[in-house]
């Protein structure tokens, strides 16, 4: 069974936009746990001087980049995976 990679893509931008929206929210709510939550993700041991405001503008500039991120590694999965059952 193939996958429609450009309905794939988009669907997963769509997760993606969603996550990035409720993570701007939390950050925006609890930017405290959030900053020790990157910390630890990133393993940054400072996050003190990473910036502790989230603004408009950077929550729509980082959600563009997420979407188009998220469908361009999307796409390509889809297409592997498409081109890996071809073949297979």
């Amino acid at each position: 069974m193939e996958l429609n990679t450009k309905k794939f893509a988009l669907a997963a931008a769509e997760t993606g936009a969603v996550l990035y929206v409720a993570c701007a929210l939390f950050v925006a709510v609890a930017p405290d746990l959030a900053m020790t939550l990157l910390g630890w993700l990133a393993h940054v041991t400072n996050t003190d001087t990473l910036a502790r405001s989230i603004t408009m503008t950077g929550v729509v500039y980082g959600l563009i980049q997420v979407v188009v991120y998220v469908y361009i590694a999307t796409f390509m999965f889809a297409w592997f995976y498409n081109r890996s059952v071809r073949q297979g």
